[in-house]
């Protein structure tokens, strides 16, 4: 199992917390799941994957170059990759 976050790097008053909901990415986790044999799910801001590791590892692979995930990288948020309880940036 493994989750990857969409965390804000700073907070500010001024601008709307910049968020995706699962109907945004409903057709790019089928095909995640498709693709990698890992179940994935979308909700508060986090991509959540279960499966083999090969299967999981392959999902957050391709997570990592949706454009989506790329352009909020740009914002004021940052990536980051948690498995087993240890954040990765």
């Amino acid at each position: 199992m493994a989750s990857f976050w969409l965390l804000p790097i700073q907070f500010n008053v001024l601008l709307p917390p910049t968020t995706l909901n699962s109907s945004q990415v409903t057709t790019l986790l089928k095909q995640i799941s498709l693709t990698t044999g890992a179940e994935v799910v979308f909700k508060s801001m986090c991509f959540e994957m279960h499966g083999l590791e090969y299967e999981v590892r392959a999902a957050v692979n391709m997570i990592l170059e949706l454009d989506i995930v790329k352009v909020l990288s740009s914002l004021p948020y940052q990536n980051g990759v948690c498995t087993d309880g240890t954040l990765r940036n």
